[in-house]
C-alpha cells in the first residue's frame, strides 16, 4: 500500500503559466541528394523541329529484322539498333517542291519579277532530257512510249465495245504475245514460266473444281474408267471372235497382255486341283504347328527336369560324405570314451580296495 500524500505539499506545486521553450538553431530543410548521372545512360534532350531536321533524310533499311534493344553486352536478338541510311531528295522532288514554293509566291504577289524568271528557269528544266532519272522511271517511261505508239496505231473503229465477252484464241494469243514484249521492255528476270497464261487458269481452274467438290470429281473419274474398261474387253472379245471368224488367229501376233491371259489359262487346271488340295495341306500344316510348338515346351520341360535331377545328385553325393565324416567321428569318440572308461573303473577299484583296507585296520 502507497502511503497518502500529505495536503501541506499540494503548496510546492507550480500553478503559474506554462511556457514553451524553442532551440534558438532554427532547422534547416534536408533536401534529397542530386541523382547521379550515369555515362552509361544517355539522356540528351532532343527538340521536336530540331530531331525533324536530324532524321528528315533517314530510311530504315532492315524492317524484317529482330533488334534487341535492351542494351544488353552480349546480345542474344540479333542487332542492338535498326540500320539506317540517308536518302536525299531526287530531282524530280526537288523540281516538285521548287514548284510548289513558285506557285505559293504567286499567291502572295511577292516580287513577282522574280518569281516569274525562277517559273521561266523551271519550266526549262522541265523541258530538257538530260535529267538524271533512275532506272526504273527510264523503263517505264520506254514502255509508256511503246504503249502510246501502239494505241495510235490502231484505230478506234476496229476496237470492240466493251462488256461480257468471250475472247477468242487469236486474241488471248496476241495478248500473250504484247505481255511478253512489255516484259522484255521492263526486264523481269525473276519471272519464269513454260506454260502460257491460258493454260494456267486451266490448270487453275481444273484444281479449284477438284477442292471445292472432290467426291463428284472422283465419282465421275471412277465411272469414267469402269465405262472405258468395259468398252476396252467389249472390243478385244469382238476383235478376237472377228480373228476366229476370219481364220487368221493362230497367225496375227497376240500382245504380251494375251500371252499372260493365255498362261493363266493354260495353268487353270492346275489351279482348280491345288485349291482341292491346298486348305487340307494348310489345316495339316497348322496342326504340324500346333504339335511342334508341344514338343518344344516338352523338350524344355524334360531338360528343366534333368537339371533339377543332376542338382539333387550333386547335392546327395555332398550328404554322404558329410555323413561318412560324421561316422568316422563318432568311432573315434567311441573308442575315446571305451578308453577312459576303463581307466576310471580301474581307478574307482583301486579306491575300493583302499578303503576296505582303512575299514579293516580300523
Amino acid at each position: 500500500m502507497s502511503k497518502e500524500q500529505d495536503p501541506k505539499e499540494w503548496d510546492t506545486v507550480d500553478t503559474g503559466p506554462e511556457v514553451f521553450e524553442t532551440s534558438d538553431v532554427e532547422s534547416v530543410e534536408v533536401l534529397d541528394p542530386p541523382e547521379e548521372q550515369s555515362t552509361d545512360v544517355d539522356k540528351s534532350v532532343l527538340h521536336p523541329s530540331s530531331a525533324k531536321e536530324h532524321f528528315e533524310h533517314s530510311v530504315i533499311t532492315d524492317k524484317n529484322e529482330v533488334v534487341d534493344f535492351l542494351g544488353s553486352l552480349i546480345s542474344i536478338h540479333g542487332n542492338s539498333g535498326y540500320n539506317v541510311r540517308r536518302v536525299y531528295e531526287m530531282p524530280a522532288q526537288k523540281l516538285a517542291r521548287i514548284q510548289a514554293e513558285l506557285e505559293e509566291l504567286k499567291t502572295q504577289k511577292i516580287h513577282e519579277n522574280e518569281v516569274d524568271k525562277l517559273t521561266e528557269d523551271l519550266e526549262k528544266l522541265l523541258g530538257t532530257e538530260d535529267l538524271d532519272v533512275g532506272i526504273h522511271e527510264q523503263k517505264l517511261r520506254t514502255v509508256f512510249e511503246q504503249i502510246s505508239q501502239r494505241l495510235t496505231g490502231l484505230d478506234e473503229s476496229s476496237i470492240p465495245p466493251s462488256g461480257d465477252r468471250k475472247r477468242s484464241e487469236a486474241e488471248v494469243l496476241e495478248l500473250e504475245k504484247r505481255l511478253h514484249e512489255l516484259e522484255e521492255i521492263v526486264g523481269v528476270e525473276d519471272f519464269e514460266s513454260s506454260k502460257s497464261v491460258r493454260n494456267h487458269v486451266d490448270d487453275l481452274g481444273r484444281k479449284l473444281e477438284v477442292l471445292y467438290d472432290p467426291e463428284y470429281d472422283m465419282g465421275h473419274l471412277k465411272g469414267e474408267i469402269k465405262r472405258v474398261a468395259k468398252e476396252m474387253d467389249e472390243l478385244n472379245a469382238k476383235r478376237r471372235m472377228a480373228q476366229i471368224a476370219h481364220g487368221d488367229l493362230a497367225v496375227k501376233p497376240s500382245t504380251p497382255f494375251d500371252t499372260k491371259v493365255d498362261s493363266i489359262y493354260e495353268i487353270l487346271p492346275e489351279m482348280e486341283k491345288a485349291m482341292a488340295v491346298v486348305p487340307n495341306l494348310v489345316s495339316r500344316l497348322k496342326s504340324l504347328h500346333h504339335v511342334h510348338a508341344e514338343i518344344g515346351h516338352s523338350v524344355s520341360a524334360i531338360s528343366d527336369i534333368d537339371k533339377t535331377i543332376q542338382s539333387l545328385h550333386l547335392e546327395m553325393k555332398t550328404w554322404n560324405e558329410n555323413l561318412d565324416q560324421v561316422n568316422l567321428a563318432i568311432d573315434t569318440h567311441t573308442k575315446k570314451f571305451e578308453a577312459n572308461r576303463e581307466g576310471v573303473e580301474a581307478r574307482i577299484e583301486g579306491f575300493e580296495k583302499r578303503l576296505a583296507e582303512i575299514n579293516r585296520i580300523e
